[in-house]
């Protein structure tokens, strides 16, 4: 029996619904795992992968190998793990480049290093929550580098307290809840920290890390505003534990000058704080 042509235009845009109708549907297809991994927020198995995507694992195995030859996706030989790779790092890092705020605490955070003797961080918030994308050291011999990408926890990092302090509590939440999953404190004490942390970061301006993040190291952090008053990003400093590390101490003011500098040059002023 003949198939009408009415027939098989429809079975023409059954087959298309949901992908565009002129492009490479395999970069679609990519970019969509892509996004899966990211919202993972952790290193995870194909099985999750292809069901969080909604696909057949061999049909996920087959992307994840070309985006891993691509470097957009690294994968474990040793776990089997699949998590975003460094190229995809390096093209987020390039594309937030482009936003005033990073340019002009890009440009500020060599002074910075060189001012303070400490390594210069900028931070912002990602889909795995506190994410640092530049590291700079200046002409610095210390040998503290954090590296672009990583993920920094909410309630144990002196940044990540900057970002659980100003941004809205249904943002920071989810994040809050899985690493209290991981302290053994009763919730009730716990709530009573966060807003004990809460306080002290929004009346200081600053915030300080002493070896909670990472065994041996300290770390500074201060708010970045932008013009509405919301949180743009944070900048920070850090290595090793013995640099002064008071709020009164020359590489606190140093940090605090220039995050208050770059909120003004974001047409940020204290009246329209939000």
């Amino acid at each position: 029996m003949a198939v009408s042509s009415a027939s098989k235009k429809a079975k023409t845009k059954t087959k298309s619904k949901g992908l565009p109708r002129h492009g490479n549907r395999s970069i679609v297809v990519a970019v969509s795992l892509l996004r899966v991994i990211a919202s993972l927020g952790r290193p995870a198995t194909l099985s999750e992968i292809a069901s969080a995507a909604g696909m057949s694992t061999p049909r996920a195995h087959r992307y994840l190998l070309g985006l891993t030859n691509t470097r957009l996706v690294e994968h474990s030989a040793i776990s089997g793990l699949y998590d975003l790779g460094s190229e995809i790092v390096e093209l987020g890092v390039a594309a937030l480049g482009k936003v005033d705020a990073v340019r002009f605490a890009s440009e500020a955070l060599v002074s910075l290093a060189e001012e303070t003797g400490l390594a210069a961080l900028i931070t912002v918030w990602g889909t795995n929550g506190p994410t640092v994308i530049r590291c700079e050291q200046a002409q610095l011999a210390s040998s503290v580098r954090t590296r672009e990408g990583r993920n920094l926890t909410v309630l144990s990092s002196a940044t990540g307290r900057v970002f659980l302090s100003y941004l809205p509590d249904a943002i920071t939440a989810p994040f809050v809840e899985r690493e209290l999953a991981l302290i053994s404190k009763g919730r009730t004490t716990a709530a009573k920290s966060i807003e004990a942390i809460q306080s002290d970061v929004r009346k200081r301006g600053l915030s300080r890390g002493l070896g909670e993040e990472t065994p041996n190291i300290a770390a500074l952090a201060a708010p970045v505003f932008a013009a509405n008053g919301r949180l743009a990003l944070c900048i920070g400093v850090v290595s090793a534990i013995g640099f002064d590390t008071s709020f009164t101490g020359p590489p606190a003011l140093a940090l605090a000058r220039t995050a208050s500098d770059l909120s003004r040059r974001l047409g940020f002023s204290n009246g329209n704080h939000s």
